[in-house]
């Protein structure tokens, strides 16, 4: 039997680890695990807490069966056992790794599973196993059985701190099974109850987190000196004296409280706001268990506090310097989009001077390509989300400045946009924008000449799930090979591949029955709320 002095040794080391962040991580396990009646619900809350807060795919425990010399991952309840570590059953079928690791008491990381020698190829298929760390559940001379941490979605680098910090995290375990075997093999032993009782103080005591016990009306049954340090009290006599319904200083959080226990759920964790003695306002987080009787009255609660207020404020500061850069990348976008504008101010009143046709065409051209970009920017500043653009109200506001700018009375011409709940990041969504601009343009400046009406078809969606199609069509008179050549519509022309280019995007021309101009390129449009 492991001496008291032995147990309060090893928790002790288990909570000193070498990081705040393992700490934390021990934190949790203790809150979760110390309480644990049986073997069954330590197992469960292990393989429930690994996968969400210590980075691993899925964990296995196997715990050994000293009748068959075996190690098991199910059907181990009541399972304790001597300091037998033989593994000779030539019926056994445990993995070499974990028979290794269970007798010479030591951890075995594999990074490759496909390649070990320690692992069957098929049972890495079959698990999809890409690295793996066994770790054995030993506390001085009792080896438990071996702690598994799987990863399916990567192969990771185990490196020497990870590996020790593992080593401390089975040595909990195994400090939690042994209370656990104690309490079943002794449990109808007084002399035990003493004995349980006052390892359970031990651990109660020397945990760095807040522990309590109290009744459904407030009072305080049991509490330990974490708990008092976190409220600040002088003593553990002046908190057992204070009720516990006094230190919420939000009645709606009392009342929250009451409504999880309400719920009749068994376990629960809140985080919540609590007042200490100075009258300072700190965050925690609670977990508690109900405990009731045969009729379902609680008779009292057992739970843990944990001081969350430097992770919240460390939050706040993090939100508020997300904000400040929000801030900045508006003001950035905003004085973008006026720079741009008086560039398109600056080039609209120097056309004024201009004789010649051509040249006043070229900077009718330049004005509407900074118009675009400006329009962009504008939208990125009115846009709640600064990472990315909604690409169709850009494109609505887009086309409704050419066709103004562009259109003459002489020809009716319509439009159509598809392109609805389509957001694009602020890379993809300048050279879409511009090459949308300069299809539209020519588009309004050549293609319904001798006509009196006609329409133009915008469209951007998905072509494939890893493709994004984008095209202008029109039912005009269709672009002709020998106008390429033509200055304007090739410069034009020219700079549409040349963002394509940018973006990757392979560029079709169609001139069938009027021109459709296609670009396919890779991406996923992001729409509302994805």
């Amino acid at each position: 039997m492991v001496s008291q002095q032995e147990k309060r040794t090893a928790v002790d080391k288990i909570v000193e680890p070498d990081s705040s962040g393992q700490l934390q991580l021990i934190q949790l396990l203790q809150r979760h695990l110390l309480l644990s009646p049986d073997i069954e619900s330590v197992v469960r809350k292990i393989k429930e807490l690994f996968p969400r807060y210590f980075g691993v795919d899925s964990v296995t425990i196997l715990l050994y069966d000293p009748t068959h010399d075996v190690l098991l991952d199910k059907g181990y309840a009541g399972i304790f056992h001597a300091n037998e570590k033989s593994l000779s059953n030539p019926q056994s079928t445990t993995l070499n790794i974990f028979k290794k690791s269970f007798r010479e008491c030591l951890p075995l990381a594999v990074e490759d599973c496909l390649s070990s020698d320690l692992l069957p190829k098929q049972y890495c298929m079959d698990r999809g196993l890409q690295s793996l760390l066994a770790v054995p559940i030993v506390m001085k001379d009792r080896t438990f059985g071996v702690l598994s941490l799987e990863y399916t979605s990567y192969q990771h680098q185990f490196v020497r701190p990870e590996i020790s910090f593992y080593m401390v995290v089975a040595e909990l375990i195994a400090l939690v099974l042994e209370n656990i075997r104690q309490l079943n093999e002794q449990k109808h032993s007084r002399e035990f109850l003493h004995e349980s009782e006052d390892s359970y103080f031990r651990l109660f005591e020397a945990v760095p987190i807040g522990l309590f016990r109290g009744t459904p009306d407030g009072k305080l049954l049991r509490i330990n000196p974490a708990l008092v340090q976190i409220l600040g009290y002088p003593d553990r006599d002046a908190l057992l004296a204070t009720n516990a319904f006094d230190l919420y200083p939000k009645k709606e959080e009392l009342e929250r409280w009451k409504g999880e226990v309400l719920k009749g759920a068994r376990e629960y964790d809140l985080e919540l706001q609590l007042q200490r003695l100075d009258g300072t306002i700190i965050w925690v987080r609670l977990s508690c268990n109900a405990l009731r009787a045969a009729d379902g009255t609680i008779l009292h609660y057992d739970g843990a506090i944990a001081d969350v207020s430097e992770e919240k404020i460390a939050d706040s500061r993090i939100k508020e310097a997300y904000q400040e850069k929000e801030l900045l990348l508006k003001e950035i976008h905003h004085r973008v989009k006026n720079n741009l504008q008086i560039i398109s101010s600056l080039l609209n009143l120097q056309s004024d001077y201009l004789r010649d046709p051509y040249d006043a065409e070229l900077f009718k051209q330049s004005q509407a390509r900074v118009k675009a970009m400006a329009l962009l920017h504008e939208k990125l500043y009115q846009s709640p989300d600064l990472a990315r653009i909604d690409f169709g109200a850009y494109l609505h506001s887009l086309v409704a400045h050419l066709f103004q700018s562009y259109q003459t009375s002489a020809v009716s011409i319509g439009y159509s946009i598809d392109a609805d709940n389509v957001h694009f990041d602020i890379d993809t969504a300048i050279p879409c924008g511009l090459i949308v601009g300069e299809l539209v343009s020519n588009c309004l400046k050549h293609a319904f000449h001798g006509r009196t009406e006609g329409h133009v078809w915008i469209s951007v969606g998905h072509f494939d799930a890893r493709t994004i199609r984008m095209s202008v069509a029109d039912n005009g008179i269709g672009m002709k090979e020998a106008n390429e050549n033509v200055k304007s519509a090739a410069l034009g022309l020219e700079l549409v591949k040349t963002l394509s280019d940018q973006i990757s995007a392979v560029l079709d021309i169609q001139r069938q029955e009027g021109t459709r101009v296609t670009l396919l390129f890779k991406g996923r449009i992001r729409r509302e709320g994805t």
